[in-house]
């Protein structure tokens, strides 16, 4: 499965790529606190939160790309982000087919110089790349619109409204990169007047290395959530400042970070490839929101798990738990959008044409999505897009 073994292979990479550190303290505003539980999970068909599965082949745009680290779903299109490879944008529309780039690698006036990270600006409809440069913003047309100059960047962000950013600072970055920002890891950026409002203060009590988070990050509606890697909570705030705690409880597989506190970069990436943490759930944020629905990821057994946590019924829906009833495909993949009506996976097409082929043949049913997709599918197409439509 050549997509995710460059996903595990991008997860390792990343490892000492940023440090995360020291100092939590309690939040000063109203919290509240709702548990994730995993240890009592159990066989869940798919149909118990998904209502249907469409599939969307995406053509082959013949433009180098390596991975899918986002995707935004953008009127009616579909925009595909290669963060760490080639470092492009792709924009396809709902029949698959390719329609352009955003924006242009390069070291010219209306270039990005690299894809530190990229945002959605819904209200402008606007694509946001942060880049050493600052935030070069472009149209859907792939056209350069403006930017926004920084004195320093952060390390992720996202567009909470036309006059104001979210900044996620590591707080142990390099100096030049966290000059201007004071000890938290969470700010709110006014565009204006380049005002800058600390939202979460440093989560361990001492020094913790992370992997680059891809996906720790999310914007809906009013809220904001947040977690970051090793971190056992995730964190939703509100425009009123209440901040509420969703912790993962992982039993008697939670880490126990006590351990892991101070160890380099490299001692860290060992204790996990090693066999002590081998049945330790480690959570890798994966995080996407719709009020009803939260996702996010965890590695264990040196597998990734994906689970959707119902806020509604206080479910908790585990990939590697899940049985897909729906139609004769592979289930949830790796998640890599949410909106309100659906799920998007992504998957390579010999990973499904393989899956096809394993298939008993006296469970195949006429009429069934999957197979219908297949009989369509070969591997000179470039991805396909899962969207499960959400109850």
């Amino acid at each position: 499965m050549r997509f995710l073994a460059n996903f595990n292979k991008n997860f390792y990479f990343l490892f000492g790529l940023v440090c995360l550190s020291n100092c939590g303290k309690s939040f000063q505003s109203k919290e509240i606190i709702e548990n994730i539980s995993f240890e009592k999970s159990k066989l869940e068909n798919l149909s118990q939160f998904v209502e249907e599965i469409d599939y969307l082949i995406l053509k082959n745009p013949n433009k180098a790309f390596v991975q899918v680290d986002k995707m935004f779903v953008v009127d009616e299109n579909l925009i595909v982000v290669d963060l760490f490879g080639m470092q492009s944008l792709l924009q396809f529309d709902l029949q698959g087919n390719f329609l352009n780039t955003i924006g242009k690698l390069g070291e010219g006036p209306e270039e990005y110089l690299n894809t530190i990270d990229v945002a959605y600006s819904h209200d402008e409809k606007l694509i946001e790349i942060l880049s050493t440069k600052g935030i070069i913003q472009y149209g859907l047309d792939g056209k350069y619109n403006s930017r926004v100059d920084l004195e320093s960047r952060p390390h992720r962000f996202l567009k909470v409204d036309p006059s104001r950013y979210i900044f996620y600072i590591p707080e142990v970055m390099a100096s030049e990169l966290r000059e201007g920002y004071g000890k938290d890891i969470l700010y709110s950026f006014e565009v204006k007047s380049k005002r800058l409002s600390p939202l979460l203060e440093p989560i361990f009590p001492e020094v913790l290395n992370f992997m680059g988070d891809k996906n720790n990050l999310f914007h809906f509606g009013n809220e904001v959530v947040f977690s970051s890697s090793f971190c056992d909570t995730i964190y939703l705030i509100s425009p009123n400042a209440e901040k509420k705690k969703l912790f993962l409880n992982f039993g008697s597989s939670q880490i126990d970070l006590s351990k892991l506190y101070n160890l380099s970069a490299y001692q860290l990436v060992d204790q996990i490839n090693g066999e002590n943490l081998r049945q330790k759930s480690l959570h890798v944020p994966h995080l996407f929101y719709n009020e009803r629905y939260l996702t996010s990821s965890f590695l264990k057994d040196r597998s990734f798990h994906f689970f959707v946590y119902d806020l509604r019924n206080k479910t908790t829906y585990l990939s590697s738990r899940m049985k897909n009833d729906l139609d004769s495909g592979p289930g949830l993949g790796v998640i890599k959008m949410m909106d309100k009506e659906y799920i998007y996976s992504v998957f390579e097409p010999e990973e499904l044409i393989q899956h096809a082929r394993n298939l008993d043949p006296n469970s195949k049913k006429r009429n069934d999505s999957f197979l219908n997709l297949v009989e369509n599918l070969s591997n000179d197409d470039f991805l396909v897009v899962a969207k499960y439509k959400l109850k």
